[in-house]
């Protein structure tokens, strides 16, 4: 699995809030990788962001919250998720 982390210095200024951390979370998405293995992907993001020692790790950060957008890549793909705060397990 092709998997990049980045972490960005900006957020668009209409989604600009006081976070520790920017997360870009990217994921393949093309014809290099069959479907049920972009599903992996998106379900190991997906329990990832929900697990508790991801959660605890998150409000411990000075603001308690950061923001992530999940992106896929291939023809055609972009923002699979939006930019959004996490901050807890509701959020998550």
């Amino acid at each position: 699995m092709r998997v990049v982390f980045f972490v960005l210095g900006l957020l668009s200024p209409a989604y600009a809030q006081d976070v520790d951390l920017e997360l870009v979370l990217l994921a393949d998405a093309s014809g290099s990788i069959s479907d049920a293995e972009i599903q992996f992907q998106r379900e190991g993001y997906a329990q990832a962001m929900t697990d508790p020692a991801v959660l605890s790790a998150i409000a411990n950060t000075a603001y308690g919250s950061i923001a992530v957008t999940y992106v896929e890549w291939a023809t055609g793909t972009g923002a699979v998720v939006d930019w959004m705060r996490i901050d807890g397990p509701n959020s998550a």
